[in-house]
């Protein structure tokens, strides 16, 4: 009896998990630094140039705004550099979840508190860093540890979100299987 409900289990994961990968688009704007991504609700991105770059956002429906970038990087930002006053005079809700460097070092609480802040939102969520790239890493790591997309898959979707090859895969030739350290005993 177990096995025909793990057989749908899977079935309707799959179908999730190709649902979301199915709806990754491309924003073409050149208010950001980078890329722009869309997938589902939340849109991957690099650094907003000035406010319109959020106002086109918050047209889009996005309410939420998480900034991956330093304090150190939001220095030099000109006018972004007070982006949460901007965020919030927008009406909008302003996660800071600084990450990258010795002093913000990636960590699982920072995918717990992103997980967190698409939870709370009432709308879309915008996550931003320079380029994108550490969003979309981000991303990768939200989809496989919350919302429970195997994680070849999710890495297969971070790369059609600016996470493409990893640089010691073409050092070594090509893609490399990776698993999670206990994912052996999960199985």
């Amino acid at each position: 009896m177990k096995l025909p409900g793990l057989a749908v289990f899977f079935f309707l994961l799959g179908i999730a998990s190709g649902a979301v990968a199915d709806s990754i688009k491309k924003i073409e704007t050149d208010a950001f630094a980078g890329v722009v991504y869309q997938a589902g609700d939340i849109y991957i991105a690099g650094q907003p140039l000035d406010p319109n770059a959020l106002k086109e956002m918050q047209h889009r429906g996005v309410v939420t705004v998480v900034n991956l970038r330093t304090p150190e990087e939001m220095k030099s930002q000109g006018p972004m550099a007070v982006e949460k006053e901007i965020v919030e005079a927008m009406d909008m809700n302003y996660v800071y979840l600084p990450s990258g460097g010795p002093d913000y070092p990636y960590s699982p609480d920072t995918v717990k508190h992103f997980a967190e802040a698409v939870a709370n939102s009432t709308g879309g969520v915008l996550l931003h860093c320079a380029s994108g790239r550490r969003a979309s890493d981000l991303w990768v790591a939200y989809l496989a540890s919350e919302k429970g997309v195997p994680l070849e898959t999710a890495i297969e979707m971070g790369k059609q979100v600016n996470f493409g090859s990893q640089p010691f895969e073409a050092f070594l030739g090509g893609a490399v299987e990776r698993r999670l350290k206990g994912a052996e005993a999960q199985e």
